[in-house]
């Protein structure tokens, strides 16, 4: 509940070390971001229990 609007930030998925993402209850809109080539997205999450 964060009044988050937009596009999912594909820089999320640098973020490495993250545990738990809950981008719920907030206004966002378009696909999800998967990384390609350099480019980051969220499939890097790796070690992230919760999303």
């Amino acid at each position: 509940m964060n009044q988050f609007t937009g596009r999912i930030p594909p820089e999320l998925g640098l973020l490495t070390n993250l545990s738990w993402l809950d981008l719920s209850a907030n206004q966002l809109s378009g696909q999800i971001p998967v990384s390609r080539g350099s480019d980051p997205g969220l499939d890097k999450l790796v070690a992230t229990k919760h999303l």
